[in-house]
């Protein structure tokens, strides 16, 4: 799971640095990628587990 949020992250720097904008808006932008990825995938796997439990 860090690791796929680390590349998401990647990828967005790298998309918001192509588009013009600065380090710092770049970072930022990479940080909240990261973070909204990482809880995407913990809810998915609480979430997989829960239904696993109700079967």
């Amino acid at each position: 799971m860090v690791l796929f949020s680390a590349v998401v992250a990647l990828v967005v720097i790298m998309l918001t640095l192509r588009s013009g904008a600065g380090l710092v808006d770049a970072t930022l932008s990479g940080g909240a990628a990261f973070g909204g990825t990482m809880l995407l995938c913990l809810a998915v796997v609480a979430a997989v587990k829960e239904l696993r439990r109700l079967r």
